[in-house]
């Protein structure tokens, strides 16, 4: 009797901890599609925006993530998109404080 005792009490746990985790994916996904929404709400105002700039990195995107590029040509590539996004940074930030001073 004892026996039946801890199997019942083990499949308990298992359907509590099973119903919590499936709780948690429902709000893993439900997070996700929020994410996914405002993603795709970003990247159309972009693309109204900038069209062939964002099309343009989607496709680099696209060409690297899928193994087109070997490593040394990509860390290369990465190295001077740094500088390049630095730089323009910096040129933002320079040109918004003596916009603001003026």
């Amino acid at each position: 009797m004892e026996h039946r005792d801890e199997e019942t009490a083990s499949a308990r746990r298992v359907f509590d901890e099973t119903r919590e985790l499936r709780r948690e994916i429902g709000e893993l996904i439900a997070t996700a599609e929020r994410i996914l929404g405002e993603t795709e709400a970003v990247l159309r105002s972009e693309l109204a925006r900038r069209p062939y700039l964002t099309l343009g990195v989607a496709a680099g995107a696209g060409y690297v993530l899928g193994g087109g590029v070997p490593s040394r040509v990509a860390r290369w590539a990465a190295g001077v998109g740094m500088r390049v996004l630095l730089m323009s940074l910096v040129q933002e930030i320079v040109s918004q404080t003596n916009g603001g001073s003026r």
